[in-house]
């Protein structure tokens, strides 16, 4: 998971194919680093085929840390079973949804 650089405080970072609690934190490291005050960072889902509890578990503290900084966090191209996970827990209207 290395950062595309898409401009001043702005980040591409493709999630791995699972994302669950085996390395939700270590997203949330990783991706803390980049959230900074008035940031934009998009979250690739292309490659993103399962997600767990723990995973949407480190979404939304992304999530969280982005509302808190100022930031935006969205997620990009997210589709399948992940999205149909996330609608079920009730959280995707908490993020910006785009398709590229």
């Amino acid at each position: 998971m290395e950062p595309e650089p898409m401009g001043p405080a702005r980040h591409r970072v493709a999630l791995p194919a699972t994302l669950d609690m085996s390395n939700g934190p270590a997203v949330v490291v990783q991706l803390h680093k980049l959230i900074v005050v008035k940031s934009i960072v998009d979250l690739d889902c292309t490659a993103l085929e399962y997600i767990d509890s723990g995973g949407a578990t480190a979404l939304l503290q992304v999530r969280h840390l982005a509302v808190k900084r100022g930031a935006t966090l969205r997620l990009v191209n997210l589709s399948g079973s992940p999205l149909q996970f996330l609608t079920i827990l009730g959280v995707t209207d908490l993020f910006d949804l785009a398709h590229d």
